[in-house]
């Protein structure tokens, strides 16, 4: 054997005497083995077997079959930044639903506030609504039956700049509905159980969120005959309307509260996405919906499934009423 092949063969050994000492990378090692990944062209490492808990990377080039390769290598030499992998438990797979959270409950919660959506959520106006927009999409040539589920949760304005119609002025369009709408308040009435709910709560800690122009929401909430709230969040209040979470983050803002401590009640999917993205909890009210939209969220179908409880600091909470509340 020549010198150099010798000292060679002492230095691996003495190599891998120090990785085996150590517990850290213990099982990345055996006499003769190499640590149990893979490395693709990319210079990424895939692990074969289990990764290590806790590691740290450098960099160092090795030759093998007339391709180099840049390989981490392992070193134990400590690091202020580690990188630790760790597996998204199976649960939260599981609870995931359509809008990207887990189930949620708020019984046994307590909250600063309530926000309320106005249109499917504490009243139905759904028979105006339709009547007005139907004889809006007649008059411009577009199908009702395939438009009217379009409508729902969100600002005139923004509806009919979403058509993109040729020679249709979007602002114009929106304030002709508003009119239209004002003058059409047959058939609005309150959510079952709404009325009660809404006139137990104290006037500092509940607000109207809704994508309605100000006067419209103010003609709507009296003809169903609901208690009007001191605070109401319109569309003329913010620039983005919903699923934006502007108009709830400026409701919980004017009650004096954070929205992550607020309870969103809402009804429309672009409503259950603006107070998700706010950071609010939401509950989900299926009144005026054949079809309940799918929701890890509590839904319910009427505020008598609800019990109000307001604690000795102000706060609000909820526990039901009936054995499953949940729709």
């Amino acid at each position: 054997m020549r010198f150099f092949d010798f000292i060679s063969v002492i230095y691996t050994t003495i190599l891998r005497m120090r990785f085996s000492r150590s517990r850290r990378f213990r099982h990345l090692f055996k006499f003769g083995s190499v640590p149990k990944a893979t490395i693709d062209r990319n210079d990424q490492v895939s692990p074969l077997s289990r990764p290590p808990a806790l590691y740290i990377v450098r960099r160092r080039k090795i030759s093998h079959q007339r391709q180099t390769l840049v390989a981490p290598r392992l070193s134990s030499r400590p690091r202020r930044t580690m990188i630790e992998c760790r597996s998204i438990p199976d649960s939260h797979l599981r609870n995931s639903r359509k809008f990207g959270v887990t189930s949620f409950s708020p019984f046994g919660k307590s909250f600063d506030a309530f926000l309320f959506d106005m249109d499917g959520t504490i009243l139905s106006s759904i028979e105006a609504t339709e009547r007005v927009w139907s004889e809006w999409a007649i008059r411009h040539g577009i199908d009702p039956v395939t438009f009217l589920p379009t409508i729902h949760g969100v600002r005139a304005v923004e509806t009919v700049r979403r058509l993109a119609l040729p020679g249709v002025d979007p602002i114009r369009e929106a304030e002709i509905l508003l009119q239209a709408e004002m003058a059409d308040l047959e058939g609005i009435a309150p959510i079952d159980g709404a009325h009660e709910f809404l006139s137990a709560l104290p006037e500092d800690r509940w607000a109207i969120v809704t994508s309605a122009p100000l006067e419209l929401a103010r003609r709507r909430v009296a003809a169903a005959g609901l208690p009007m709230p001191k605070t109401i969040v319109s569309a003329e209040d913010v620039e983005r309307g919903k699923p934006s979470p502007e108009c709830f983050q400026l409701g919980a803002k004017r009650l004096g509260f954070d929205p992550h401590n607020c309870l969103v009640f809402e009804d429309a999917p672009a409503g259950i996405v603006a107070g998700e993205t706010a950071g609010a909890s939401v509950v989900v009210v299926t009144a005026t919906h054949p079809h309940s939209p799918q929701t890890s969220h509590l839904s319910i179908q009427s505020y008598r499934n609800l019990q109000l409880d307001i604690l000795s600091d102000g706060r609000l909470g909820l526990e039901p009423t009936a054995p499953d509340p949940v729709g």
